[in-house]
């Protein structure tokens, strides 16, 4: 969560001081995208996990993250 919050912010950034670059925005537009898609990938990868441990009736996933 805290590098997603890092990425969106060095991305505005980089939108805000592109001014107007195209090169500058896309690079910015990328940054911004691949910390969306990162977040994705790490939330999916959560949920996978826990509806994996369910499946196989593993409790272990439940002490990892306190629940």
């Amino acid at each position: 969560g805290i590098l997603l919050l890092i990425y969106l912010v060095l991305g505005g950034f980089q939108l805000m001081t592109s001014r107007g670059d195209p090169k500058g925005v896309a690079g910015a537009w990328s940054k911004i995208t691949y910390a969306f898609i990162g977040f994705i990938i790490v939330a999916l990868s959560f949920v996978l996990t826990r509806f994996i441990g369910q499946i196989f009736g593993l409790n272990v996933f439940e002490n990892v993250i306190g629940q």
